[in-house]
């Protein structure tokens, strides 16, 4: 059975005020979901894809140091980084790569094998003991003046 409307008067006298005509309807749920979908979306982007892009170059000062990163499947967990050292350097300038986890109270990567390929270009094997968020530091070090160090971050 349909309910017949109450008339405005009885309303009143009941305590309510009437239902105006042009009442807010509730959203269709697909407006929801394509809000819900696009907050979703956003928060991914902004925590994940752009922290992800952060540039593999750090300047320090004079020195400027490029990393790049790839796995070594012949070593459990290895990774193989590159570092190309750039700037104020000269013949008696090197640098040492080494990685700790800093989730894991700063453990240490085991170095496998580090070498001075040529100039600035210098080449680490790394054997990581765990999964995660590790933090690659490249030291750099020139007689008579300070060490220059730059921060990397590798997600193995």
């Amino acid at each position: 059975m349909r309910k017949r409307p109450v008339p405005a008067d009885q309303i009143m006298s009941q305590g309510r005020l009437p239902a105006p005509e042009n009442q807010a309807r509730a959203m269709p749920w697909w407006v929801v979901m394509v809000a819900v979908g696009l907050s979703v979306g956003a928060l991914a982007y902004f925590t994940l894809y752009l922290p992800a892009r952060r540039s593999n170059v750090v300047t320090v000062g004079d020195i400027s140091v490029s990393l790049q990163a790839r796995p070594e499947p012949s070593v459990g967990r290895g990774v193989q980084v590159d570092a190309i050292v750039s700037g104020a350097i000269d013949a008696s300038t090197t640098a040492d790569i080494t990685a700790s986890m800093p989730t894991m109270g700063r453990m240490s990567a085991d170095v496998v094998q580090s070498e001075r390929l040529d100039g600035g270009h210098y080449h680490a094997l790394l054997s990581l003991s765990h999964g995660g968020l590790w933090q690659v530091q490249v030291v750099v070090h020139r007689p008579g003046i300070r060490d220059v160090t730059a921060f990397f971050s590798l997600n193995a």
